[in-house]
């Protein structure tokens, strides 16, 4: 059971612990919020337009009228482009089919042209007339075989099983058969990229480095030490300088040009 199809919200934590990763709704019951809920446990959901069993056979008249109520209830839930509406012929389609199913899924093509999917849940009959016809996008087969009577639409992207109950609600099992089959899935997000350390200009430092220079002021000789961000600081004056000049004859004492600017004289070597 990859998904179920249900007349009424379902606990999409249950859901997620039966594995199941896809639910089909009916429009006229779903709310923007219970579409939240289900992206926020991983669960895709189909969005389904059924009010009467047999409205298919009402023709393209009754097909005008639920093509209009379905595109307004997906914009009032703010569905994107490019999924699947699902409309349903819950009776046998007859073989042939009966002539007005043709014509109500003519009709409800016309959710194309807002940028969804017209769905066909039917009898194999009804959908290979229809697919001929080149007027609805996916197929989804019932749980009635007899409705197939005998034929088989290799095109079908859902099958469903017979009634079962999931977390207490009564549903409908449904083989997915394709990876795509119309679904309004949950979006997907990415970790924060990392902030980037830039590299270091000349004039800055490791702050942890820190670096020693000699240096000559009026008071006499300094061994000055210096840190990115930190004054320099005076660690002696002796009134002859040689015998530091000769203990930093092996201390690193580079110093970046902004660091030089603030002392008046370097004493070399």
């Amino acid at each position: 059971m990859d998904a179920v199809d249900s007349d009424v919200p379902i606990d999409p934590a249950a859901l997620a612990a039966a594995g199941i990763s896809g639910v089909l709704r009916y429009l006229h019951t779903l709310t923007r919020a219970e579409v939240d809920a289900y992206h926020a446990h991983g669960i895709s959901v189909g969005l389904v337009w059924e009010l009467d069993p047999q409205a298919a056979l009402g023709g393209s008249g009754q097909g005008s009228i639920d093509a209009q109520a379905a595109l307004r209830a997906v914009a009032a839930l703010g569905a994107p482009k490019g999924v699947a509406i699902w409309f349903a012929v819950d009776v046998d389609p007859g073989d042939p089919p009966a002539p007005a199913i043709l014509d109500y899924f003519r009709a409800t093509a016309v959710v194309r042209g807002s940028g969804f999917r017209n769905g066909s849940y039917a009898g194999a009959p009804a959908q290979i007339a229809c697919l001929a016809a080149q007027v609805v996008d996916l197929c989804w087969g019932t749980a009635a075989t007899s409705w197939d009577h005998g034929l088989t639409v290799p095109e079908r992207v859902l099958q469903q099983g017979l009634s079962t109950t999931v977390a207490g609600v009564a549903v409908d099992p449904d083989a997915v058969l394709a990876p795509d089959w119309g679904q309004w899935a949950p979006v997907a997000t990415s970790p924060a990229a990392p902030t980037p350390t830039p590299a270091p200009t000349p004039e800055q430092e490791d702050p942890m480095t820190v670096k020693h220079c000699l240096v000559q002021d009026g008071d006499g000789w300094w061994l000055v030490r210096f840190a990115v961000g930190a004054s320099q600081m005076a660690i002696a004056t002796p009134a002859d300088g040689s015998a530091l000049k000769a203990a930093l004859g092996a201390t690193d004492r580079g110093l970046s040009h902004a660091q030089l600017a603030l002392i008046p004289t370097v004493a070399q070597g």
